[in-house]
């Protein structure tokens, strides 16, 4: 039996009411996953800028004044505290769409993409700034780090490991960019949510938490996209049947 365009606008807002209902739902479980997220992504780059200092890069570290260790070591936490703040406002744009009392599930799914793609981001920039702090107080000195941390993206886009722990990402410089002919190995921080999350029992718990919701909402977006095309074709039908003038010959679709 094909539904009447009454039914299925019918059905469509029951759909975009349960997405709005949703939206609710993720936007309190995104909200205690940031915090733990923050809170562990400040730790470990606390923890990584610590083993580079004492266990990679002992010797320049030492070389360092006092005054020097300490700016380093504030600049560190400043930069942890900043990471925590900026990853707790990607959930922004959710919290506009909370008291909607309808929503597109096609926008929400949209969003929640491009906020987890703001999370990715934030943290490899995060992972950047550290290793900007540490070549700017001479602790290392990589000079292909841009082009490191760019091959490490793109490995990590592909779901390839690209990282040891604690978070650390080592490569061989090519001799034509060292001024030393051997092939020392050179190591940079990297962090990763899935290597966080694997690190940290309290943040794997709430993206268990996210999945059950997304995959609710990825049911209700198809679901929606099913329903937007059968009401197009009943929008079609009933505008041939409108404009038809049958002349002798059957009006087709009045069965």
């Amino acid at each position: 039996m094909v539904a009447t365009l009454e039914q299925l606008h019918q059905a469509i807002g029951d759909l975009q009411k349960k997405t709005a209902d949703l939206t609710h739902d993720l936007r309190q479980v995104l909200a205690e996953y940031l915090k733990v997220l923050g809170q562990s992504t400040e730790k470990q780059l606390i923890l990584s800028g610590y083993h580079l200092c004492t266990q990679v890069y002992p010797e320049d570290f030492l070389q360092r004044s006092v005054s020097e260790r300490e700016t380093l070591q504030r600049n560190i936490r400043q930069l942890g505290q900043q990471l925590v703040g900026s990853l707790s406002n990607t959930q922004q744009p959710l919290q506009e769409l909370e008291f909607q009392d309808k929503l597109d599930p096609t926008v929400l799914l949209e969003l929640w993409e491009m906020i987890e793609d703001e999370m990715i981001e934030q943290i490899r920039c995060g992972s950047r700034q550290l290793n900007q702090l540490l070549q700017d107080a001479h602790v290392m000195e990589i000079k292909s780090l841009d082009k490191l941390l760019e091959m490490a993206e793109k490995a990590e886009e592909q779901g390839r490991t690209v990282t040891n722990p604690p978070h650390l990402l080592k490569a061989l410089i090519d001799p034509k960019e060292s001024n030393d002919d051997d092939l020392d190995p050179v190591v940079a921080v990297y962090l990763q949510i899935g290597d966080l999350e694997f690190t940290n029992p309290e943040l794997m718990g709430w993206r268990q938490k996210l999945r059950p919701i997304l995959q609710k909402l990825s049911q209700l977006q198809q679901a929606y996209a099913q329903k937007q095309e059968e009401k197009l074709t009943a929008e079609a039908i009933a505008a041939w049947k409108s404009t038809w003038i049958a002349e002798g010959s059957p009006l087709i679709g009045t069965d």
